[in-house]
């Protein structure tokens, strides 16, 4: 949807209300008029369709046991959490943000942990690293550009990842990241349902290699 510049006359009022809103929404008020104004006339923007995409991909993740979906006032993100089966339950938080760059669009998942146990800390580092390679191995579809970074000064791991990068339907973009985003959760529950490490790797492998079985077979059936 190709992009103007207008002049529109209001009053002061006006404005600090929508400048007060805008804050609230964590926008800014070019955006938020753009909103009210499609709104109003009908219109569907993109703005509207990431929101409306963001709202299916949580309505999925609310129907998974133990994730919760956080409030969040920004259109082009969600955020929840979800415990870890670990000593005194620790939870992680998960952002999916929704950015567009040169024109394609871009779905990136920050995970995000702060402990002060190191065994916790280690555990997950190993985790992000070993579904790296059960993704290369299983579903390399999914393999995108994945960032680890841990601060123990601070007490803190973030694995990031690029889940998808394209143009392809708002509708269809939404399936595959919510069901990636369960899969990732069903894995973390496996993985850390055990506290042997050899049986982590194999439950956590199992989970990878049941989905890529099904992708395969999804697609057998197009043939």
């Amino acid at each position: 949807m190709s992009r103007s510049l207008y002049s529109l006359i209001l009053s002061d009022r006006v404005v600090e209300a929508i400048d007060r809103e805008a804050y609230l929404q964590q926008s800014n008020r070019s955006r938020l008029i753009e909103r009210i104004l499609a709104e109003y006339a009908g219109v569907e923007t993109k703005e509207a369709q990431v929101r409306e995409m963001m709202e299916e991909i949580a309505k999925r993740l609310s129907a998974q046991k133990h994730i919760q979906v956080l409030p969040n006032r920004e259109t082009q993100s969600l955020v929840y959490q979800a415990p870890i089966r670990f000593k005194y339950n620790p939870t992680l938080r998960y952002r999916l943000e929704w950015q567009e760059i040169d024109g394609d669009h871009q779905a990136v998942l920050k995970i995000f942990s702060r402990t002060t146990s190191r065994s916790l800390a280690d555990a997950l580092e190993t985790f992000f690293l070993q579904m790296n390679r059960w993704e290369t191995e299983y579903v390399p579809f999914m393999q995108g550009e994945n960032c680890l970074y841990r601060n123990e000064g601070k007490g803190t791991i973030q694995f990031v990842k690029i889940l998808y990068v394209g143009s392809s339907a708002y509708e269809e973009v939404s399936r595959l990241i919510s069901r990636y985003l369960r899969l990732l959760n069903t894995a973390i529950e496996q993985y850390f349902s055990s506290d042997d490490p050899v049986i982590r790797e194999k439950r956590g492998r199992e989970v990878l290699s049941r989905w890529g079985e099904e992708i395969r077979k999804e697609a057998n059936r197009w043939k």
